[in-house]
């Protein structure tokens, strides 16, 4: 009998987790959707940037200490990440416009 409810109470547990609040702050949801916003308004300039790389894609972000967009190109985001650390100048880096929030 236990293990004929084992499916059923996993599935349970699954919808009651899926059907609860977010396990983030209100605060810390607030601050990601608004990161994401402001990516997306910026998201033609990505683009022409992972084009003109040559690469799949990139790894992009605001700075935090002066709100410029970030974008290393890369074929992942590890990719792009590891090709920035490894660089000692970091030109694969492109910081694009002055602060922007």
């Amino acid at each position: 009998m236990r293990t004929r409810c084992a499916p059923l109470l996993a599935v349970l547990l699954m919808v009651a987790g899926c059907a609860s609040p977010s396990l983030m702050p209100p605060s810390q949801a607030a601050a990601v959707r608004d990161r994401d916003r402001a990516l997306a308004a910026r998201a033609d300039t990505i683009h022409a940037t992972i084009k003109d790389s040559g690469r799949s894609g990139a790894l992009a972000y605001l700075d935090g200490g002066h709100g410029q967009l970030v974008v290393l190109p890369g074929d992942s985001p590890i990719d792009a990440w590891t090709r920035f650390t490894a660089s000692p100048t970091r030109p694969s880096a492109r910081s694009i416009g002055p602060g922007m929030r």
